[in-house]
């Protein structure tokens, strides 16, 4: 069981070094490999602190996906160049030309590719919570 679970963290290392897991941050990773670890002390017997791993585990990722923005909408909606009534769709493409052009692998920094998308991110975050019109 050893070295399926020391093979399973590699690949998961490889995936996360190599960019492949997309937006999965490093303290995701952790959190997973914690209720893992619980899974496994609850199958061998030791339930409680098992389960307290798994609840920490668990507590971690709904606390995670909670967080507030980290930046304000209208700052987001400034960097990407669109005004404040624009849709999911109008945000999408003013992300992609904007990712075309400072893209890290065109020569950009990384830095500006990750406030751009934390703007994508806050500026969809915002249009998914407003109440939708019925008529």
């Amino acid at each position: 069981m050893g070295f399926v679970a020391l093979l399973a963290v590699a690949v998961v290392a490889w995936l996360y070094f190599t960019g492949k897991l997309g937006r999965v941050q490093l303290d995701d990773i952790a959190a997973l490999a914690l209720g893992a670890i619980g899974l496994r002390m609850a199958a061998t017997g030791r339930f409680l602190p098992g389960a307290i791993l798994i609840g920490l585990a668990a507590g971690w990722w709904m606390w995670r996906r909670r967080r507030p923005p980290s930046m304000p909408v209208a700052e987001a909606h400034a960097l990407l160049g669109i005004d404040a009534s624009a849709d999911a769709e109008a945000i999408r493409a003013a992300h992609r030309r904007l990712i075309a052009k400072v893209h890290p692998d065109k020569g950009g920094t990384p830095e500006l590719a990750q406030r751009i998308n934390a703007a994508r991110d806050v500026a969809l975050h915002a249009v998914n919570q407003q109440p939708s019109r019925s008529s």
